[in-house]
């Protein structure tokens, strides 16, 4: 997975993964916009996906989530 740079102000991160990234995570309730979604905007397929930084007291628990969507393709 690479997670790509963006502003410190930007609460939206854009990451990439496998082809069916946002399925996937989608799975363990990570809510994400596929990349697909943007294609106005940017070229993307769904093997990026946008995900909105959570709260610092749910940051723990979401990375436990995408933690276990990463598990089931590596």
């Amino acid at each position: 997975v690479v997670v790509y740079p963006t502003h410190p102000n930007t609460p939206i991160l854009l990451a990439r993964g496998p082809s069916n990234f946002h399925q996937i995570l989608r799975r363990y309730q990570i809510v994400t916009e596929k990349g697909s979604d943007f294609v106005n905007t940017y070229p993307l397929d769904d093997s990026y996906v946008r995900i909105k930084v959570p709260r610092s007291e749910e940051i723990n628990e979401v990375l436990e989530r995408i933690a276990q969507g990463l598990r089931e393709f590596t």
